[in-house]
């Protein structure tokens, strides 16, 4: 008796838990932000790529719940979209794979969760700790006439990993995603929502791009690397059509980008969140609810 009495004890805790449990997918955006954005707002937001997200949340109490979410999606920038001189004449861009995990807490205004609950829509806020993996890239014309897509940390387009230079950055930092949105509940078990979460960073090269143009007789120390690193290092030569030269001289240890402020990078999501093992609304008509004690 005594054990079927603790196992059916461990089988209704387990059935608790669950009804406490969701699990999620989401879609939508993914855009950076740092020393390739232009003057315009819409031409940054235009240079938003795919990206989607798989989470799993533990309620722990009706309007706190913690979350952990792996996102996978893409980054990238364009000097070639600005109306700034400047960034024209650098002419750089990159693109990056993009691959986050994060645990984060999510409080929502208003209970949508226990058996109590009322209401079928509320906003919530989020913050928490992220890892994430870069790696930029850009596309060059080789000198056959092939359209090349080559990795740029490698390369050390500001002379990373010279002597007299910095070290080359990590492609694995944290960052610190905050955001919210808003959640409904369309059913017992179904609910939909949207978010905004931002992510400060603590690197400035997402871009590949943070401090000062180097010298080319620096970069040539390193052979053929040195040599395409300078050439891409500063591409306002392939605008005329002429020979790419590398850094012309004027810009060697002239400033390259920003280090004071480092990127940042935002996702949009569209998100399907689906409770196990229990109803929403459970005590208010579900029929989901096993009867287990409330939050």
């Amino acid at each position: 008796m005594k054990v079927k009495l603790i196992l059916f004890t461990l089988f209704l805790s387990a059935q608790c838990i669950a009804q406490k449990t969701t699990i999620g997918f989401g879609v939508g955006g993914s855009n950076y932000w740092g020393d390739l954005n232009t003057p315009s707002f819409i031409n940054n937001v235009q240079q938003t790529n795919f990206a989607f997200q798989v989470h799993i949340k533990q309620y722990i109490t009706p309007k706190l719940d913690i979350r952990f979410n792996a996102l996978f999606g893409q980054l990238s920038g364009d000097d070639a979209k600005s109306s700034a001189e400047w960034q024209i004449l650098r002419n750089v861009n990159f693109n990056s794979s993009l691959k986050e995990y994060s645990l984060m807490a999510e409080y929502s205004l208003v209970d949508v969760i226990s058996d109590k609950a009322e209401y079928r829509f509320t906003p919530f806020i989020a913050a928490g700790i992220a890892l994430f993996q870069f790696n930029p890239k850009t596309s060059y014309i080789n000198d056959i006439g092939q359209t090349v897509s080559v990795e740029l940390q490698p390369l050390g387009t500001e002379g990373q990993g010279l002597a007299g230079y910095p070290e080359k950055y990590s492609l694995s930092e944290i960052s610190i995603p905050f955001g919210g949105g808003f959640r409904y509940a369309v059913n017992d078990n179904i609910s939909i929502g949207i978010e905004l979460i931002g992510r400060f960073t603590f690197t400035d090269y997402i871009d590949d791009i943070s401090t000062n143009y180097p010298f080319n007789e620096d970069l040539l120390l390193n052979g053929q690397r040195g040599i395409l690193a300078s050439q891409l290092s500063y591409r306002g030569d392939e605008l005329a059509g002429t020979p790419d030269v590398g850094i012309p001289m004027e810009k060697e240890g002239d400033t390259r980008g920003s280090e004071s402020v480092k990127d940042y990078y935002f996702t949009g999501m569209l998100n399907l969140t689906y409770r196990l093992n229990g109803g929403l609304f459970s005590g208010n008509g579900g029929g989901g609810g096993m009867g287990c004690p409330t939050f």
